[in-house]
């Protein structure tokens, strides 16, 4: 099951002797190891015969599903392949690195402290495709997850399948970001195809891919630690094996970004923001984000199932897959914990989270759960009123992620469109408030090398006339701007913004603001 090579592994008698739980069919990680060692037509009968919960699995009852669920996952991502690389501001960074890298050939990070194997791959992806390639390269790298997924589950014995894998395939955070020029889905393939190769005693070439995801997200590397769980005590040595290459690849991977000046420059003037900020917001928003990882629904569905299956998660503390889960959970909210800027920071915890929750709970709890889980993609229970300086709470029914990241998509197009259409006077500059996501695959505007190059941001230029759209000015690029003769606008999000954040009104110096029509958008 797990190779032809694996049949010549030697593994003493006392390391293949397994004790099988009962409880919805679970088995020791070293029933595993014996039965993958064993040629299929005899762990078929075995299986047969030893546990009727495991049937399904050894008989191939659900390849049928599987593909079915492949379609749909396929479909239900066809929506957001076509509309640009994604409503979060950094895929278009991403996108803006990787095209200066396909034109000029000089690589820039998009944003501390860099993602290098993301960020190079994605060159030629939007170089020779744009973002109907980049996004669908994430699709396609989401599927191979979910293959990867399917494996493991497999190797572990979990019971019914095909439920963690549906649960996985449409998680609604998974679902937002399977389709998007971002490197989540990346990161976290590599670490379910490092599991994968772990399970099958490749060391070095789990290594490798755990450092090539943590050549995606840095952060990857800590999963390291968790691997020491599956390894005997005798085999320590293979894990520093695994440890080693994984730290090797890691470094290898993030030689682009070490000999790049301007990465480096990137690196020392960064500061993340969430520190500057009081522990008691820090805290706060971090719980916020946490909940809305999964929705107020979904937390409180997995909450009440760790209350009601406390007995049987204590049962499962020696069942090592089970214990693999439980680590990895707790260090990607560890991780979370110490820098919460995103909610999308806990998605290497989402597979873990959902193979120990079908661990342990009941049936009908688990399909409780799971319809709690996915009802985010479509509706969202909220608790605080955003866009304000200082967020109150207010009990409010939203629109669910996948829902809200589609509609965002739609809008942030047709609004950039819009105003890059719009008829100013010559020598006219706009702030727009956005960068890349307001100039990138615009038909109506293209990169201003000189200003950006001056203003330190990127710049576009109106195709036609002297008009030109920046992110914000200053005040000193505000002076500089209007004694070169233009005349400044902006509009009213990055307004609202300036002054909400930074206190910072546009209307005291004296900017007009462009009121955009709504019913006149194309």
């Amino acid at each position: 099951m797990l190779g032809p090579s694996l049949n010549k592994t030697k593994i003493k008698d006392n390391k293949v002797l397994a004790e099988k739980q009962t409880d919805f069919g679970r088995i020791d990680i070293q029933q595993v190891i014996r039965y993958s060692l064993t040629s299929n037509s005899q762990m078929t009968t075995e299986l047969k015969s030893s546990d009727p919960a495991l049937q399904s699995v050894a008989d191939g009852a659900y390849p049928k599903g599987f593909f079915v669920l492949l379609i749909l996952v396929i479909l239900s991502r066809i929506p957001f392949l076509l509309i640009g690389f994604g409503a979060d501001g950094d895929a278009w960074r991403i996108a803006d690195t990787a095209v200066r890298l396909w034109n000029e050939g000089t690589y820039a990070i998009s944003r501390a402290p860099g993602f290098p194997v993301y960020e190079l791959i994605s060159a030629p992806l939007i170089g020779l495709g744009g973002s109907f390639i980049s996004n669908a390269a994430t699709l396609l790298v989401f599927l191979i997850s979910l293959l990867v997924l399917k494996r493991i589950l497999e190797l572990w014995q979990v019971p019914s399948p095909i439920l963690p894998l549906a649960s996985f395939a449409f998680f609604p955070l998974l679902w937002k970001n399977s389709a998007i020029t971002l490197d989540y889905a990346w990161g976290l393939a590599g670490l379910l195809i490092t599991l994968l190769y772990f399970l099958k005693r490749k060391y070095v070439v789990a290594g490798i891919f755990l450092g090539i995801a943590a050549g995606t997200r840095i952060t990857h590397i800590v999963y390291i630690i968790p691997f020491l769980l599956l390894v005997q005590p005798d085999e320590r040595s293979a894990w520093r094996v695994f440890a080693l290459s994984a730290v090797v690849t890691t470094i290898a991977s993030y030689i682009p970004v070490l000999v790049s000046p301007s990465s480096l420059s990137a690196l020392a003037e960064y500061n993340s923001g969430t520190w500057q900020q009081p522990l008691w917001k820090i805290i706060a928003t971090g719980v916020y984000r946490f909940i809305y990882s999964a929705g107020l629904l979904g937390i409180l569905g997995l909450a009440g199932v760790a209350i009601a299956q406390q007995k049987q998660i204590s049962n499962l503390r020696s069942h090592l897959p089970f214990a693999f889960c439980v680590a990895c959970i707790s260090l990607a909210i560890f991780m979370f914990t110490l820098l919460p800027d995103e909610r999308e920071y806990l998605i290497p915890a989402i597979p873990f989270l959902l193979v120990a929750a079908f661990l342990s709970a009941k049936r009908r709890q688990i399909i409780i759960v799971t319809a709690f889980l996915l009802s985010y993609s479509f509706v969202s229970i909220d608790v605080v009123e955003h866009n304000t300086a200082s967020p109150s709470l207010k009990v409010a029914i939203r629109a669910g992620i996948v829902i809200e990241e589609f509609t965002n998509r739609l809008e942030n197009d047709r609004v950039r469109k819009h105003i890059a259409s719009l008829e100013l006077p010559d020598s006219s500059m706009v702030m727009v408030g956005s960068g890349p996501a307001f100039g990138l695959e615009n038909p109506h505007v293209e990169p201003h090398r000189e200003f950006s190059d001056l203003l330190r941001q990127d710049v576009y230029k109106a195709k036609r006339g002297n008009l030109y759209y920046v992110y914000s000015l200053d005040a000193q690029q505000l002076q500089e701007m209007r004694g070169r003769g233009f005349r400044i606008y902006y509009t009213e999000n990055v307004g609202n913004y300036l002054e909400s954040f930074i206190g910072y009104r546009l209307a005291d110096e004296g900017v007009a603001m462009l009121k955009i029509d709504i019913d006149k958008r194309e």
